[in-house]
């Protein structure tokens, strides 16, 4: 979600419920973890997950001062020359983290390597438990919207992330089964907060998108990429700075950016994921 709409939401209160929205989808998210085996990335077609330089700019920064704010500054209350002053005041683990997460989203090799591994993921579970029209995609490698849902569940919730949240548009604020406080949903800048705190979310104000739209599952997406690189511990504390009022501000920069050639603008992501990938 654009934090730029999350900031103007009061109007249309957004909803947050537990994951369970997916359950007839993904049917088998509750069973036990299953080892799943890997395709050789020799199988997999360049052609289908080689990242064109169009789509993917290589942006390496060396630390937080580095990101081009620009490509934000409308999605974000607080200016690119504050953003640039508070870089300096970051708390080193979190400083660490932007830059490790930045970089992750923008490293071509790395996100080549990275999709081979999440499609050999996505069509090992459409073999074992796609329908027939679902397992002939694999063939013509793509992977189904399902399969690759499931898979990046199942990754988060190995990663011991389990509090899933689910954003909607037109309903009050709930607590579901994330038990926040009372306080902490009052305002739908609060919910977002308490949201990205929680865990993976799922964006359903965005369902009915084109394949150039935000996307439902690009947050979910960016959060796997950028957790392959963090401990547990650096995870935990980066997720909880950026749910907290003043870390929010880095939010726009590192997931719901406005630069074109970056996996830190959901668009961008989606484009990739729709086009290459989801049939």
């Amino acid at each position: 979600m654009n934090l730029r709409t999350a900031l103007f939401l009061t109007a249309s209160m957004v909803a947050f419920t537990n994951v369970c929205y997916a359950q007839s989808v993904c049917s088998d998210l509750f069973a036990s973890s299953e080892v799943l085996v890997l395709e050789a990335a020799s199988s997999i077609e360049s052609r289908l997950l080689a990242i064109e330089s169009k789509l993917l700019v290589d942006q390496q920064i060396a630390s937080p001062a580095e990101i081009p704010f620009a490509h934000s500054s409308s999605f974000r209350p607080i200016s690119n020359d504050e953003m640039i002053k508070r870089a300096a005041d970051l708390p080193p683990e979190v400083a660490a983290a932007i830059t490790k997460s930045y970089n992750a989203l923008n490293d071509k090799a790395y996100l080549n390597d990275y999709f081979q591994r999440l499609f050999a993921e996505a069509s090992q579970w459409l073999r074992q438990h796609g329908r027939a029209p679902d397992v002939e995609k694999v063939e013509a490698r793509k992977v189904s919207f399902q399969a690759l849902t499931v898979v990046l569940i199942k990754r988060a919730k190995a990663r011991g992330e389990k509090g899933f949240t689910t954003i909607r548009r037109g309903r009050p604020l709930s607590n579901g089964r994330l038990k926040l406080e009372p306080a902490s949903i009052e305002k739908a800048n609060d919910g977002f907060r308490a949201a990205i705190r929680s865990g993976p979310f799922f964006d359903r104000m965005f369902d009915n998108e084109s394949r150039e739209g935000h996307g439902r599952i690009t947050h979910l997406l960016q959060r796997d990429i950028v957790s392959e690189g963090l401990t547990p511990e650096a995870r935990t504390v980066f997720f909880d700075y950026l749910g907290t009022k003043k870390g929010v501000n880095w939010w726009a920069d590192l997931f719901d950016s406005g630069n074109p050639g970056s996996f830190t603008r959901p668009e961008t992501l989606n484009a990739y994921l729709t086009h290459a990938l989801i049939d």
